[in-house]
């Protein structure tokens, strides 16, 4: 059985900067989405309002994706607003 997994990590994400920082095949992009294939049977889906997708990832790399998020600032500021 594989796993599925979805997590918000900010109100907005670059996907474009996500692309680039993430080493695996790329097999869909547009302006607000990315999805790529980081192994045999497991791949990772961003989202442009915040939200990563992983399926059938191990959580060691759950984790280290979504910090690795957070570090490289792919937080899209331009699309936070204050309420």
């Amino acid at each position: 059985m594989y796993s599925v997994r979805s997590v918000q990590l900010a109100p907005a994400l670059d996907c474009r900067q996500f692309i680039s920082k993430v080493r695996g095949e790329l097999l869909f992009s547009d302006s607000d989405e990315a999805f790529i294939r980081l192994g045999e049977v497991q791949y990772v889906y961003c989202f442009q309002f915040g939200i990563i997708s992983f399926f059938n990832c191990p959580d060691e790399l759950q984790e280290k994706l979504s910090q690795g998020i957070s570090k490289a600032g792919l937080v899209d500021s331009e699309s936070l607003t204050e309420d």
